[in-house]
């Protein structure tokens, strides 16, 4: 009985154990097993020499081949589920590794892009400045077009700039046209191009475009279906597409139109960028000009004012004297402008002295000086212009003059005017000075003969 009741024990404490961990369950298999053999060794209880034996021994034994393969199986599960969690973090590390991968690709992409961004910055930001830099339009346009080409590769192109003075009259001027080079072709980045019936039709269909608001801010031909079927005028244009017309607007003013060739769409964000800002430097340019032209300009006449006019003799009496030319210089003064002043008022004088102004000019070539030298005093320079020639040409003046009638508030007014000549060079004239005050004394002369005269010194 004793025997069964150890044995009954000894299977207890290896059962328990493999509802265990299985460190535990090796462990009290183990004890149990040692237990045993224990018994068995020192016979305790004469256990050895019993009858229980062979049969306790042979149970034992089973049971421990039992517990043993229990024991694997319960190690093979752990292993297996071991294997499994093992699979699943080397499976979320490679996923992980992926992503991480794919994050370190898209911010080496993006990193690219920024790099790229900032180049096209720092390529509109120099832009910008070098158009700013100068008050000169050609530097500009110089400046313009040769970041045109940097930025975009652009085939070719055509700027059309327009004077918009009168527009409110449905009348338009074309200033200048320049054409646009693309670096490739080894041309200038521009070149001054002729006005040509294509420019006129584009620009007014542009003016057209926005002055009915069919047009945002540019038209885009991607297409030569589109370009053909647009305007007749771009039926024979042989482009490259796609075809993009940007115009130069300053506060809905627009003051041109860039025609380009073979930009991609993607560039057109840059491009609006320089464009805006060159339209923005034009104006600039044209109010500085405009300025300019105050300070230099009468305002009532359009003739050059005293101190310019001398600084322009000057120069062109050095060249006179550089080519061995001759120059005439005459001295124009309205007869009895004061009593016109007096008898029907300032502003019948301006009338007088802006239409008397106007036929000079009207005699005039385009090398010639005109400025107002004082209240009711004109000069003229007339480069390469002989004593023979100048005669004839005061005296034209003259006659137109005296049978001209001067409209005013009042009357129908007649007017005179004399004209004194000098010539240069002349051993008695050096200075400019004195080219003037020759000049001056022989239109005295002609006063005191009796007005309406010529009297050359």
């Amino acid at each position: 009985m004793t025997e069964i009741i150890l044995t009954g024990f000894f299977l207890l404490i290896a059962a328990l154990g493999l509802f265990t961990t299985v460190r535990a369950a090796f462990i009290t298999t183990l004890f149990s097993l040692a237990a045993f053999f224990v018994m068995a060794f020192l016979k305790i209880h004469s256990f050895a020499e019993s009858y229980s034996w062979g049969i306790t021994t042979f149970s034992l034994i089973i049971f421990y081949l039992i517990v043993f393969y229990l024991l694997i199986a319960k190690v093979k599960n752990h292993y297996e589920k071991y294997l499994f969690e093992m699979n699943t973090m080397i499976l979320n590390f490679d996923t992980r590794i992926t992503q991480v991968s794919r994050s370190n690709h898209d911010i080496k992409r993006n990193n690219q892009e920024l790099k790229k961004k900032a180049g096209e910055l720092s390529l509109i930001y120099n832009s910008i400045k070098n158009m700013s830099s100068t008050l000169d339009f050609f530097e500009t346009l110089k400046s313009f077009s040769s970041d045109l080409n940097e930025m975009t590769g652009f085939h070719k192109g055509r700027l059309i700039l327009i004077n918009l003075d009168n527009y409110d009259k449905n009348v338009f001027q074309i200033e200048s046209v320049y054409k646009f080079n693309s670096t490739a072709m080894n041309l200038p980045v521009y070149e001054v191009a002729d006005k040509t019936p294509f420019d006129f039709t584009v620009a007014e269909l542009v003016l057209k475009s926005k002055k009915e608001k069919m047009m945002e801010s540019n038209i885009i031909f991607e297409k030569e279906s589109e370009l053909k079927m647009s305007h007749p005028v771009f039926t024979e244009m042989k482009a490259v597409l796609p075809v993009c017309l940007f115009p130069l607007e300053v506060k809905n003013e627009i003051l041109g139109i860039l025609i380009t060739e073979g930009i991609e769409k993607d560039n057109y964000q840059k491009v609006n960028i320089i464009i805006n800002h060159f339209a923005m430097e034009i104006k600039k340019i044209r109010l500085y000009e405009k300025l300019k032209s105050l300070s230099l300009i009468d305002g009532l006449t359009g003739l050059y004012l005293r101190r310019h006019f001398i600084k322009r003799l000057e120069e062109e009496m050095e060249r006179v004297t550089r080519n061995k030319g001759v120059l005439s210089l005459m001295m124009f003064d309205i007869d009895d402008f004061k009593n016109f002043n007096d008898k029907y008022g300032h502003l019948a004088g301006d009338i007088i002295l802006k239409e008397t102004s106007n036929i000079i000019k009207s005699n005039s070539r385009e090398i010639d000086l005109i400025g107002r030298y004082g209240g009711d005093e004109i000069i003229m320079a007339l480069p390469m212009t002989d004593s023979e020639k100048a005669r004839e040409i005061s005296e034209r003046i003259r006659k137109m003059v005296e049978q001209h009638r001067f409209n005013t508030s009042y009357d129908l007014i007649h007017a005179t005017v004399s004209i004194g000549i000098a010539f240069f060079p002349n051993k008695e004239i050096e200075t400019s000075l004195d080219l003037i005050t020759a000049a001056d004394s022989a239109l005295y002369a002609a006063k005191r003969k009796g007005k309406n005269t010529i009297v050359v010194k």
